[in-house]
Parts: structure tokens; sequence; C-alpha cells
């Protein structure tokens, strides 16, 4: 057993900013191109019964009989499958991007995400990774974030190791021993960027003249920012820990004294940032409101 320790923030910044900066377009496009795939037939969907209805309320029939509602419950239902496999090719495609970037064309990752085989593995141990992270959070939060790290990196070894879905999360548990707190650290800091970015544009743009605005920065810095970066990070992250690993497999990082600091100032920051996000959050939602009830209204009349 002996330590052998991830490479700390500067080297990680100066490994990953350059395929961040080289390939960000490219990453910021395959989610927002899965996620018009994912939703395209439920769109239909509801086109068609909203369609349905106003043909038949317009020539003074009655409403649509059960065995519409039923094949549109149907549709409803197919529609929401649709959803969930494609979030699976999304994973797929997500970690292969990861290493690969724009090498590889985007319509050749995408069709090569979309493999029934591999989806139903990453939906079947990302499902039961979730159940177990769900039950951990009832059970006093703690237990849930321990798990939620312990399973970090399970869909890359779901995709890179191509194990079955058990094998894949004790792969994951054994990636994490000893690195669950280096683990827990590096991806602190990234979840307090994003929360840092959704608390200041929620304090700047807290007017109901500019929460359009706030929401817009708000999911442009989740989008071309952290979402990008937060891909790119978690490669780094895997192909770091799997390094220690493979020198030996009970090698460790332990944190020291400036870590521990940052981890105590990480939590301690992340509340008050959520605190302040929640405290301005009613007020922005009671504006969107206020705006929706108007159009209600101004449609009414």
């Amino acid at each position: 057993m002996h330590e052998f320790r991830i490479p700390g923030w500067r080297t990680i910044i100066q490994s990953i900013v350059p395929f961040y900066q080289k390939n960000v377009w490219y990453l910021v496009a395959i989610p927002l191109l899965m996620g018009a795939i994912a939703i395209l037939p439920l769109v239909a969907v509801l086109s068609f019964y909203a369609m349905t209805a106003l043909a038949i309320a317009g020539a003074g029939l009655q409403a649509p009989g059960t065995l519409l509602n039923v094949f549109l419950a149907l549709l409803g239902v197919a529609s929401l499958v649709w959803m969930l496999f494609v979030s699976g090719a999304l994973q797929i495609a997500t970690v292969r991007a990861s290493y690969d970037g724009n090498a590889v064309p985007l319509g050749t990752l995408i069709r090569g995400s979309f493999d029934a085989h591999l989806i139903a593995r990453v939906l079947g141990g990302l499902f039961l990774y979730a159940v177990m992270v769900m039950v951990g959070l009832v059970l006093f939060i703690v237990p849930g974030i321990y798990l939620a790290v312990r399973g970090s990196y399970l869909p890359y070894v779901l995709v890179r190791d191509k194990l079955g879905v058990v094998d894949s999360i004790k792969q994951s548990w054994a990636l994490t021993r000893g690195y669950w707190w280096v683990t827990a650290l590096r991806y602190g800091w990234l979840a307090l960027a994003s929360v840092a970015g959704s608390a200041a544009f929620a304090i700047v743009f807290s007017s109901p003249a500019a929460r359009g605005v706030g929401s817009l920065l708000d999911f442009a810095w989740q989008m071309f920012v952290v979402g990008p970066f937060a891909m790119v990070f978690a490669r780094h992250m895997y192909d770091s820990v799997r390094a220690g690993k493979g020198q030996d497999p009970e090698a460790f990082h332990a944190l020291t004294s400036a870590e521990k600091g940052q981890f105590a100032a990480i939590i301690v920051l992340f509340l008050v940032l959520t605190s302040v996000q929640s405290a301005f959050a009613p007020k922005r939602s009671q504006a969107d409101g206020e705006v929706f009830q108007e159009f209600l209204q101004g449609f009414e009349r």
C-alpha cells in the first residue's frame, strides 16, 4: 500500500482547459441534440392530441372516446420510455466525447451511442446506483452523499470497461477506496462553482424586469461553462484514480491540512450560497407566476 496523489487544481486546469477550449461547442451540442431527439416523440404525441381535441371540438362532436384516450396514453408511455432510452445514450456519448472530442464527427458519435445492450447496462447500473443514493439520502443525508461519491465513476466504468451492472458498481466502489475524500473535494469545488454562478445571477437579476436575463445567463453558465468542463473534469479524475489503482490496488490519497481546510470552506460556502439562492428564488418564482397569470388573462380576453 502506498500513496498515489491525484494532481492538484493547477495541474488539472493545465491538463483539461486546452481540451475544453478546443471542444466546448462540440460538448455543448451533444446534450442539446440528444435532448431534441428525446422530446420529439412526446411533442408529436401532445401535438396530435391537441389537434385531435380541437378538431372534435370544432366539429361539435363529443370528447375523444375511450379507445382514442387509451391509444394516446400508450403513445405517451412509449415516448417516456424513448426519453429514458435516449438518456442512456447520452451518458454513453458524454463519456466517449470526453476522450475523443471532435475527432469523431458528431453524427457518428450519436449514432454509435444508440447501442441497445450497452444502454441497458448503463441504465440498469445508474438506476441501481440512484436507488442506493436515494435510500442513503433518506437516512439523514450523509449516507447518500457517501454513496454518491463512491459511485461517481460508475458511468465511466460502465462505458469504458464494459462490465455488467453489479461488477461495474463493485469496480467504482474499488476505485474510490482510498480516494473518497479527494474525489469529494474535487467534485465539491465543481459543485461550488455551479451554485456560485446561480446565486450570483439570482441576486443581480432579482427584479421582475431582469429575471429573464438572469435565467438566461444562468442557463448559459451551466450549459457552456460548468457542463462541458464537468465532462472533461470527470474523465481526468477517472483516469487519475485508475492510474493510482493500476500501480497498487490499495493506493490512496491522504488529504493535506490545506486540502482539509478547502473541504471545510466548500461546505460553508455551499451552505451560504444555497441559502442566498433560496432566499431570492421565491421572489423570482412569484414574479414568474404573476407574468403567467397576466398571460392567461390576456388569452381569455
